[in-house]
């Protein structure tokens, strides 16, 4: 991974996020030698943990993060979040990244339509 285009295309935000994420990946042995990712396409990233330390990150940097590693295909939405309060976004990894050349977006967030719980 860290030989491809797409990883070495990565800034110092997006890389602390990609090493959270796979530092969060839960391994389950099947054989003897033989293991697979447990929690590969359920986990989340949460806003409050990457604004506290030690990454002490701004929302506007998790968020343009996040849209990179979805469009360099490191991680993929499989659930959209953020209708209701407490109603969070649920993240898969992916190997999309193989894929990636500059210029490509391999996966984007849809548009949020705020509903419910807005300020206005």
């Amino acid at each position: 991974m860290v030989y491809s285009q797409a990883f070495q295309n990565l800034n110092a935000p997006e890389l602390k996020i990609l090493s959270y994420i796979l530092l969060q990946q839960q391994w389950k042995k099947i054989s003897r030698s033989k293991y697979v990712l447990e929690n590969k396409d359920d986990f989340q990233l949460l806003y409050s943990v990457f604004k506290k330390p030690p990454f002490k990150m701004n929302p506007n940097t998790i968020s343009k993060s996040i849209s990179t590693l979805l469009s360099h295909g490191f991680i993929k939405v499989f659930k959209q979040g953020g209708k209701v309060k407490g109603d969070n976004s649920v993240y898969g990894f992916s190997e999309s990244w193989q894929k990636w050349r500059p210029g490509d977006v391999i996966f984007k967030r849809e548009p949020f339509y705020p509903r419910g719980f807005t300020k206005r």
